[in-house]
C-alpha cells in the first residue's frame, strides 16, 4: 500500500507545519504533464516523466558552440581519469541534479537529474522527474539505463555533492550505483585553477557570466529556492512553479557543456587567441607544470608574458618561467627574467642572480652587485618589519661572504 501524504512528506524530511491531508494523493491537482512537455517511460517499477530538449549543431551558448569537437587528454590526465584520454565527448555525458536539501545525507532525495550529451543533430538534455517520493525505485533505473551507454561523467561539484547523494539512493533502494567504475570529471576545482587569479567567486553562475558571456532568461530561479519550491509541490500537488526549476537544471547542463568546451580549448597548445587574457594562459602553464609536462608549461608562460595583464600577475608569470628554467638549468631563459625583475624592484630576483653568479660562474663581483641591490630594494619596500630586519641580515651575510672570497682572489 502506498504511503500517505504526510509519510512521504516526512521522508523528505519535511516533519512539522504541513497541513494534514490523508485523502490528498500527491501531485494529482496539477500533474507535472501539464506543466512541462515530456512523456512517461515505462521500467520495471513503474513510470518516470521525461523532459527532452533538443539544441542544433548552430546553437551558440554564450560565447561557446556545443557541437564544437573536444580534446580531452589534458583533462584526463589532470583528472586521473586515463581511461579517458582517447574518447571523444561524444562518449561523455553530462549531469546535475535538483535536492530536497543541500547538506546530504539519507534524508535528502534527488527529485531531478538532469543529464546531456553530445548528438550527430546537436546536444541533447534529458530531465528525470521524481514526481512521487513513491517512484523512487523507478526514476533511479530511468537514470541508470540513460547513462549507462557513456564512458565518462562531467560534472560540477559532483564529486562532493551530486554523485555521493545519488550513490546514497542507489544504496537505500537496494541498488548498485551505476557511478561506481563512470571516469570522472569534476570541473569545478578544474575551473577554481584556470580562473583563480581574476574571478574570486568560481561558482557556474559567475563562469557563466564571465567566461562563457551569457545571461539567463526571467525564468531563472535561484538555486537555494529550489529545494522549497518541491516540497511546496508535494504540499500543493501544483507543478507549474517548477517549469523554472526545469529551466534552471537544462542551463546548468548546457552550460557544463560550453564550460568544458571552453576549457579543452583553452589548455589546448596554440589555440589561445588573442582574446583569451594572459593571467588565464599562466594558469594553464601552471597546470601544465603540475602534469610534469614542463616544456608546454614554458610555451604557456611565454605566451603569458606577452600578453596584458596587471602588473602583480606579470611578475608571478615571470618568476613562475624563471623557476621552471632554473629548475631545468636553463640559464639562457632564466637569466634575462630574473634581470629584468631585479631592475623593477624584486629582491628575490636579485637573491637567484646572486647565487647564480656566485655558485656557477664564480663571478664574485657580478654576485655582490646583485646581493647589494637587493639589500636596497629590501630598505625602501614595504614589509613587516621582521621580514625586513630578516631579509636584511641575509643580504649582509651574502654580500660579507662575497666580499670575502673577491678579496681572496685579489690576494693570490
Amino acid at each position: 500500500m502506498k504511503n500517505s501524504l504526510r509519510d512521504r512528506l516526512k521522508s523528505l524530511g519535511v516533519q512539522e507545519g504541513i497541513k494534514k491531508s490523508s485523502e490528498f494523493q500527491l501531485g494529482r491537482r496539477y500533474p507535472i504533464e501539464k506543466s512541462i512537455s515530456g512523456e512517461y517511460l515505462q521500467n520495471s517499477f513503474g513510470e518516470v516523466f521525461i523532459h527532452s530538449d533538443e539544441f542544433p549543431t548552430d546553437y551558440q551558448h554564450g560565447n561557446t558552440s556545443l557541437s564544437t569537437p573536444v580534446g580531452i587528454t589534458t583533462l584526463a590526465r589532470w583528472a586521473k581519469t586515463i581511461d579517458l584520454e582517447l574518447l571523444n565527448s561524444r562518449d561523455l555525458v553530462f549531469l546535475d541534479t535538483e535536492t530536497t536539501g543541500l547538506s546530504g545525507g539519507t534524508g535528502t532525495f534527488v527529485f531531478l537529474v538532469g543529464i546531456g550529451f553530445q548528438t550527430v543533430e546537436g546536444f541533447t538534455v534529458k530531465q528525470f522527474f521524481l514526481r512521487d517520493p513513491a517512484e523512487e525505485s523507478a526514476f533511479l533505473i530511468s537514470l541508470e539505463e540513460a547513462i549507462s551507454g557513456f564512458k565518462g561523467l562531467v560534472t560540477f561539484n559532483g564529486k562532493s555533492f551530486d554523485v555521493p547523494i545519488l550513490k546514497t539512493r542507489y544504496i537505500l533502494n537496494g541498488f548498485q550505483s551505476p557511478f561506481i567504475d563512470k571516469n570522472h570529471i569534476d570541473l569545478l576545482p578544474l575551473a577554481r585553477r584556470l580562473w583563480k587569479y581574476r574571478l574570486a567567486n568560481r561558482n557556474l553562475g559567475i563562469l557563466e557570466t564571465e567566461i562563457l558571456n551569457l545571461e539567463r532568461s526571467s525564468e531563472e530561479i535561484p538555486g537555494w529556492m529550489i529545494p522549497e519550491m518541491y516540497i511546496d509541490y508535494c504540499r500543493s500537488g501544483d507543478s507549474r512553479p517548477l517549469k523554472g526549476v526545469f529551466y534552471h537544471n537544462a542551463m546548468d547542463i548546457v552550460s557544463l557543456a560550453g564550460l568544458l568546451m571552453k576549457i579543452s580549448h583553452l589548455v589546448d597548445p596554440g589555440k589561445q587567441d588573442d582574446v583569451v587574457e594572459g593571467v588565464d594562459i599562466m594558469a594553464v602553464g601552471k597546470l601544465y607544470e603540475s602534469l610534469g609536462n614542463d616544456k608546454e608549461a614554458g610555451s604557456f608562460y611565454e605566451v603569458a608574458i606577452q600578453r596584458q595583464m596587471e602588473d602583480d600577475h606579470r611578475i608571478l608569470a615571470k618568476k613562475t618561467y624563471a623557476s621552471l628554467s632554473k629548475r631545468k638549468r636553463k640559464w639562457d631563459l632564466a637569466i634575462p627574467i630574473w634581470k629584468e625583475l631585479a631592475a623593477s624592484g624584486q629582491w628575490d630576483a636579485c637573491v637567484e642572480l646572486a647565487k647564480y653568479f656566485e655558485h656557477s660562474l664564480d663571478a664574485y663581483d657580478e654576485a655582490r652587485c646583485f646581493a647589494e641591490l637587493g639589500r636596497k630594494i629590501v630598505e625602501k619596500i614595504e614589509m613587516p618589519k621582521v621580514k625586513r630586519d630578516q631579509l636584511g641580515l641575509d643580504f649582509d651575510r651574502r654580500i660579507s661572504r662575497l666580499s670575502a672570497k673577491i678579496e681572496k682572489n685579489t690576494d693570490k
